[in-house]
């Protein structure tokens, strides 16, 4: 076996991560480009406590990155790994932007 116990725990970590329909929800919004909060909020419907909740578990799991403009805060999906799970995922290749590039 060529994977270590860490590399499958990084994996099921990230896999849980995903787990949740809000946060997939989120991943899938941010596949198709950079989000602030309230673009976010109105999409998932979600209220902004809870929305951030869900983003800050993201950023902790290196899934989701920001980039600050003045006040505002864009999100974007960071992981190319999480991008071709989320190709996998959805039944409507359209929604997935496979060669986006994330600004550095």
């Amino acid at each position: 076996m060529t994977q270590t116990v860490q590399e499958f725990t990084r994996a099921a970590s990230l896999l849980k991560a995903m787990a949740h329909p809000e946060r997939l929800a989120i991943l899938f919004r941010l596949a198709c480009g950079a989000q602030n909060l309230d673009e976010l909020a109105e999409y998932t419907g979600l209220p902004p406590g809870e929305l951030s909740r869900h983003i800050d578990r993201l950023r902790r799991m290196g899934i989701v990155g920001c980039t600050r403009y003045l006040r505002i805060v864009e999100y974007r999906l960071s992981s190319d790994t999480v991008r071709r799970l989320l190709t996998v995922l959805d039944t409507n290749p359209q929604h997935i932007q496979t060669k986006r590039k994330n600004p550095a």
